[in-house]
């Protein structure tokens, strides 16, 4: 029964007594015996909290704190009584005032009334409120209303009224119990307040008749204290709960601690197990017996069953799958059951009413049945036998010497399957014929346990897990599941995805179609089928990755050897055998380096796993078989290590790499949200074409998707295809006018096509939109400085400053303004500052190229410049192909720049052959427009027009086109001339890239690459670079021996100097049939990445 949120809190206050009807909470405790007759009066009081003076605690955090709390019981001999609880309680929140708005106080009409003195708020602020008359509800509590026989399950509601935080409630409530449920006994269980509860005083209180025999039992340290007068005796308990207890972090402790534990105090009159037995009975027997409906009946459902266990299934099958339950717990409203007869007729009924309907079935065919009384939690403390240590009823029948166990309320269980809490826990069977005695149930199923989990997946080129999976059951788990699906419409089978993903799959994964067996087939395991996906299971965008295996953990509990000892014994599920098989198939291009099994073998268990490769696909088996259901504490370090080896082996991940295959194709099955992972993926990984195409594709499917035009446009920019992504991006910003980034990112791509007037619409266009927009106001300070508008960039670059104070760059640009504006006090400002954030090779090489286009602090700009490339040169000094990284690589992209810086410093200070060889060196790697322009200014000034000529026409094509090379072009030459210098320039420059080998394989039929790096060094007092070292990266394995040839070949690379350094280049070996004959052309450093 689901109680309303808002009462929730005070019904865990209403139910820490129980007279002879509530259900008691679990809370921990440990136990110690008194009988009757009671001992002397002890001269002590409860133990009391000890309060610091000097520091009392802090409770301002507590939605409530109970300032007290007494329970008082009040017991006849005849067991009539009655029990009082007065509550006290600061309200300190809105959780506060929202648990205790409404108070729902449960009784039985049948056996007892309750009356409610009061209930009142004192205001914070002074004076007060009580709830009148009208603020009560009594009403049918809401089991009723689907079970109608249950009407005199009663509840009183009670609105608070004017409660606010700072309010104190207060109320007074009686319930007096006028028809006792046992004759001349009664009986309690009390569990004091604790965790999570702050409790400053709580007090218990129980008045007995003198004579009345009794047991008791308290847990130690809660003693009470005893006082007899006037022929009755009181027993009065006091606690506290001054401060909330810091959890357990060990997982076997906390395990253990949700275990319930015994109440903190038992009472009971009943002196032995066989007189509780025998009040049962009596309630019970003339309800058990079978009418014509009944015996009619068992005469169908027996018919053509052979034998008497054949007609014990076929009688259980039908109560449990046809009588639905009504979750009532045993003692709650009544112990008595209704006639069978009578839930025949109502087809539901609480665990001893179905019970009961099948002891009269059972007797109707010539067979028995016996109630069985249990607890569904904790385990029964035999020293106080009490109705009170029972909850739940199920029957035992007795057949050909053994004693069958079934439990009619779980609808769906195989037959004699109890559910994992009932088994191996005492029970109280009541024959009739016999003392009712303590009987333990069966430890284990009465059937083999198994489980066989089969996934079978596919993944696809861009990491996609696809794929079916097969649950086949027998056990514990089986009736779970069989619960759950017959308790969830069809209609909400989606929301079990997680749970199956959580219990059969691994992180991440998500369920589509399930495909359940039928919950009410008990005869055969159950099944359920299911199809997932995972996206992202595999990073395809690097040619290496490591893939966890999408398989479930073996379910082993948890030990700690230190504390096993105190913990007691370890405790598995029932002993079976549980199978794990997967057969997982790579993309074509992938190839796998197949799993090592594993075996392990211990007397208690047993764990073995299989793998092998079939092709691209992978096989693998894992089987743990259980032995016992626990270990004692002294094996736990045995234990421990055979946990460990099942763990590394479920650790092991499955290598695969791809090979030289091209770009994967785009499944049209792809969706949306895959398409989108995929390009991200691509995108992190620098292959933005790829990441172009899933974004066209996405765009395909949905056209007006949020996004993906946007990150289009970007992947389109980061390839240098300015124009396209103009285009795009001004379609993103026609959809979405105020779109929070696209017109940055339009500026950025104009900006690439050196559109210097609609780059900085574009951006003053986001900054209308985003006024805030730091990279925007920054891009607009820097683009104006390229634009040479130095007196417009620097308030741009002020405001940029403000945004984003800690940006060195925006720092080092406001520098190079105020240069060109000649306020050089202010430039060496902004550039210390650009210093003083990030010193380093990067912005010490800025300062220095700004420096030297200035003409400016010369020394300086020479020391900053060579402080750059002497930091980064040897940081290359050491790099080895087999452990390349992005750094590595970067460096040599950076190693580039600033030689060429050096070189201009070393121009603008007169010393031209040192600045030539920087220069020519740079310009050999690297061929960019900037660097070949001031090589050409060298060629110039030391009279060598035509070569001038040449490298201008070479810088003005060559990468990240400055407009400088043309303007000095078309000044020097003719311009019917400059064409045709173009022209030339542009076939010499892919020549650079490009070392012809000669015809090295002669025996090939069709054209076979590889791609290879080569590692290079200064070749001595020459400068031209040398091979030190060649590494085989992917593709044809004809190529590989033709690493020697690559060592040997001739570059037109060279070094400035014989620093010791290293280049790292990446480049494609292609070699065509005949006499076609093989080349290597090099990747440029910018287009480099490093391989996995």
């Amino acid at each position: 029964m689901s109680l309303p949120r808002q009462s929730s809190l005070i019904v865990l206050l209403l139910v820490c007594s129980t007279l002879q009807l509530s259900r008691p909470i679990p809370t921990t405790a440990r136990s110690a015996t008194a009988q009757q007759p009671p001992p002397a009066p002890r001269k002590q009081v409860a133990e009391k909290p000890q309060h610091s003076p000097e520091k009392q605690p802090d409770y301002a955090g507590e939605a409530f704190v109970v300032e007290q709390l007494k329970t008082s019981f009040r017991f006849e001999k005849d067991g009539t009584g009655q029990r009082e609880m007065s509550l006290r309680a600061k309200i300190q929140s809105e959780a506060g005032v929202e648990g205790f708005g409404q108070l729902v106080f449960p009784y039985s009409s049948a056996n007892e009334k309750l009356e409610i003195d009061y209930v009142r708020v004192h205001k914070a602020g002074g004076g007060g409120v009580t709830a009148p008359a009208g603020s009560v509800q009594d009403l049918t509590a809401p089991l009723a209303s689907g079970a109608r026989i249950y009407t005199d399950l009663r509840q009183k509601h009670v609105t608070v009224p004017g409660l606010r935080p700072g309010d104190v409630l207060e109320y007074h409530v009686v319930w007096r119990l006028h028809t006792p449920l046992a004759p001349n006994h009664f009986w309690l269980e009390h569990y004091f307040l604790k965790d999570p509860f702050i409790v400053l005083s709580e007090q218990l209180e129980v008045d007995v008749p003198l004579d009345s025999a009794l047991k008791l039992k308290t847990e130690p340290g809660l003693e009470a204290v005893n006082n007899e007068q006037g022929g009755r005796r009181v027993y009065t308990w006091k606690h506290a709960n001054l401060k909330r207890q810091e959890p357990d972090k060990s997982s076997r402790s906390k395990k253990e601690s949700d275990e319930p534990k015994p109440p903190h105090v038992q009472m009971s009159t009943f002196k032995s197990w066989g007189e509780v037995g025998e009040w049962y009975a009596v309630l019970e027997r003339d309800r058990s017996v079978p009418d014509d409906k009944i015996r009619a009946k068992v005469a169908e459902l027996v018919r053509g069953r052979e034998g008497e266990r054949a007609k014990i299934e076929a009688l259980y099958e039908y109560v449990a799958k046809n009588f639905r339950y009504v979750s009532l717990s045993l003692g709650q409203g009544r112990y008595q059951p209704h006639a069978a007869a009578e839930v025949l007729a109502n087809q539901y009924g609480d665990c001893k009413d179905k019970h009961t309907l099948l002891a009269a079935m059972m007797r109707a065919a010539g067979l028995r049945a016996y109630p069985a009384l249990i607890h569904s939690a904790r385990k029964i403390d035999a020293e106080v036998p009490s109705p009170a240590q029972f909850d739940h009823v199920i029957s035992a029948i007795p057949l050909s010497g053994e004693m069958l166990w079934v439990d009619t309320t779980t609808e769906v269980a195989p037959f004699r399957l109890l559910s994992r809490q009932l088994r191996d826990k005492q029970a109280l069977l009541i024959t009739g014929d016999a003392p009712a005695r303590l009987e333990t149930t069966p430890a284990d199923p009465p059937f083999p346990v198994t489980e066989v989990l089969e996934v079978e997946g596919k993944v696809n080129e861009f990491g996609t897990l696809n794929g079916r999976s097969r649950l086949t059951m027998r056990g514990d788990n089986e009736l779970l599941y069989r619960l759950i699906f017959r308790g969830t419409p069809a209609s909400d089978w989606k929301q079990l995805g997680k749970f199956l993903a959580a219990t059969s799959l691994t992180y991440g994964m998500e369920v589509g179609d399930i495909r359940p067996g039928d919950p009410a087939a008990t005869d055969k395991p159950f099944e359920v089928e299911y199809d997932f996906s995972g996206a992202s299971f595999m990073d395809w965008s690097s040619k290496k990755a490591a893939l966890s295996l999408p398989l479930p953990s073996a379910d082993l509990p948890d030990a700690d050897a230190e504390k096993q000892e105190e913990s007691g014994p370890i405790k598995f599920e029932a002993p079976g055998e549980f199978t794990r098989r997967l057969k997982l198939t790579l993309p074509a291009a992938y190839t796998a380096r197949a799993l090592l099994p594993v075996t392990v073998t211990r007397d208690y268990a047993e764990y073995r796993s299989q793998y092998k490769l079939e092709g691209n696909t992978l096989v693998a088996e894992r089987t743990l078989r259980l032995r016992v259901r626990e270990l004692p504490a002294a094996r736990a370090q045995d234990y421990l290590a055979f946990v460990s080896s099942v763990r590394a082996d479920e650790a092991q991940n499955l290598f695969v790499e791809k090979g030289l295959a091209g770009a994967p194709s785009i499944p049209d099955t792809m969706k949306v949200e895959e398409l989108l992972q995929a390009a991200a993926a691509a995108a992190e990984n620098d292959d933005n074409e790829l990441a172009a195409a899933l974004l066209r594709r996405v765009l395909e499917k949905e056209p007006r998707h949020k996004t993906a035009r946007r990150s289009l446009g970007h992947a389109l920019y980061e390839q240098r295809e300015y124009a396209e992504a103009v285009s795009v991006l001004r379609e993103q910003t026609r959809i979405n006018p105020f779109d929070e980034y696209s017109y940055h990112l339009l500026g950025q791509a104009l900006w690439g096509q050196q559109n210097y007037a609609e780059s900085e619409a574009a951006f003053r266009k986001q900054l209308e939109v985003s006024p805030l927009h730091k990279a925007a106001q920054g891009s607009l300070g820097q683009l104006l400085v390229d634009w040479r508008k130095y007196k417009e960039a620097v308030p741009e670059l002020e405001k940029a400053i403000t945004l984003t104070p800690e940006d060195e760059i925006l720092f080092l640009r406001l520098g190079s303004a105020y240069l060109h504006l000649g306020q050089n006090a202010k430039a060496t400002e902004a550039f210390g500052k650009a210093v003083e954030m990030a010193p380093g090779p990067h912005v010490w090489n800025d300062v220095a190229y700004n420096l030297a286009v200035a003409g400016v602090q010369l020394e300086k700009a020479r020391q900053y410049a060579e402080s750059a490339v002497t930091a980064v040169a040897n940081e290359l000094r050491n790099v080895e192909p087999e452990r390349l990284t992005s750094d590595a690589l970067n460096s040599v992209t950076s190693l580039v720049a600033y030689w060429d810086t050096l070189g201009w410093v070393y121009y603008q200070q007169g010393e031209l052959e040192l600045a030539e060889r920087y220069l020519n060196a740079a310009w050999s790697v690297g061929q960019y427009s900037e660097n070949g322009y001031h090589l050409s200014l060298i060629h110039e000034r030391r009279g060598r027009p035509e070569e001038a000529a040449r490298t201008y026409a070479l810088a003005a094509v060559g990468r990240l086109p400055v407009p400088e090379p043309r303007e000095r072009l078309e000044k020097l030459v003719d311009k019917e001339k400059v064409g045709a210098l173009l022209n030339k320039a542009e076939e010499e420059l892919a020549e650079l890239s490009t070392v012809k080998l000669g015809a090295l394989l002669k025996e090939i039929t069709e054209p076979v690459e590889a791609e290879f790096f080569i590692v290079f060094a200064p070749g001595g007092p020459s400068r031209s670079a040398k091979v030190v070292d060649v590494r085989f990266v992917d593709g044809s394995e004809k190529l590989r021996p033709l690493a020697a040839a690559l060592k040997g070949a001739s570059y037109r690379m060279t070094f400035p100097d014989d620093t010791p350094t290293r280049l790292i280049r990446h480049g494609t070996l292609t070699c065509r049939p005949a006499n076609a004959g093989c080349a290597f052309v090099m990747t440029h450093p910018d287009d480099t990445t490093a391989p996995d």
